[in-house]
């Protein structure tokens, strides 16, 4: 469904910061691995984006070159 980051990070710009520099510490220590639903070539865009729109996102989507 999601969430109002852009509201929270407006408001609370160093706790927005502490909060992303967290998450990227998770990550380059392997423990944040984001679940990739599905993959598209940049060709694909325009689906990609349709799909994105109709909310059928799982978890993130990678467009390639």
């Amino acid at each position: 469904v999601g969430v109002f980051w852009g509201s929270f990070a407006m408001k609370e710009p160093q706790a927005n910061m502490a909060n992303s520099m967290q998450l990227m510490k998770w990550h380059a220590q392997g423990q944040l691995k984001p679940y990739i639903h599905k993959r598209y070539k940049l060709a694909e865009t325009p689906t990609a984006l349709q799909e994105m729109m109709q909310r059928k996102a799982m978890g993130k989507w990678v467009v390639t070159m």
